[in-house]
């Protein structure tokens, strides 16, 4: 009997495991492809980068839709994660404070990359999940903002 068993935790199946590294696998393409073009991202250049066919990627996320909301989804999380090597906090707050804000809107854009153009835009023409993901994105930023707000 192995260590989880004994503690009542369920060992994954290997096909559970299977789709979790190909799921992970997909989540980090589609961030790099959005990231690169925003909401034109295509379900095929994901499969492509990710190793996997468009088949199997419609299969964890049904439709394109789902598949870029999911990801701006990680993206806005990957955004709110700790900053590493952040500014030293010197006696000019001002300094400090903008560097700070530097460090911190380069690291969105590297993470969220041209998606951001498409989140500001007027005059979505968006449905579904993206719609919602654009309409609740004032939800993220505030979070990000809290998180920012506490570090000063």
């Amino acid at each position: 009997m192995s260590h989880d068993q004994a503690n009542g935790a369920a060992q994954p199946s290997l096909a559970e495991e299977q789709g979790q590294l190909t799921r992970s696998r997909i989540q980090r393409a589609a961030m790099e492809v959005v990231a690169r073009r925003g909401f034109d991202a295509k379900v095929e250049e994901i499969a492509e980068v990710s190793g996997v066919s468009p088949r199997t990627v419609y299969r964890h996320y049904q439709t394109q839709d789902r598949l870029i909301a999911a990801t701006l989804k990680d993206m806005f999380e990957a955004s709110s994660l700790p900053v590493e090597d952040l500014p030293s906090l010197t006696e000019d707050f001002d300094a400090w404070l903008e560097a700070l804000a530097v460090v911190v809107h380069s690291r969105n854009a590297e993470i969220i990359g041209n998606a951001f153009w498409d989140l500001q835009a007027p005059n979505h023409k968006l449905t579904g999940e993206l719609a919602e993901l654009v309409a609740n994105r004032r939800e993220f930023r505030h979070r990000a903002m809290d998180g920012l707000c506490a570090l000063a």
